[in-house]
């Protein structure tokens, strides 16, 4: 019986460790593989038609994740 409760506790604390970094990473990498398709589309181009499509692609991750962390407080400076 109460190994039975160890092991459940356990498999508890793991899936919620694993869900919490998992999450950051499942979003980094949908981002990067969109981000990457992208890029392959721009270099079919030729060109100013290729430059115009590389200088329109969005941000990394990174900066856009900043991007995105900061414009609620911008929002609520607004409403005021």
């Amino acid at each position: 019986m109460k190994s039975k409760f160890i092991i459940f506790i356990s498999l508890g604390l793991i899936c919620s460790c694993l869900q919490g970094c998992s999450y950051d990473d499942f979003n980094r990498g949908a981002y990067n593989s969109v981000q990457s398709n992208q890029r392959e589309r721009c270099y079919r181009l030729i060109g100013h038609l290729r430059d115009d499509c590389l200088a329109r692609l969005k941000p990394t991750y990174d900066q856009y994740k900043k991007q995105t962390e900061n414009e609620p407080s911008k929002r609520k400076a607004d409403n005021f």
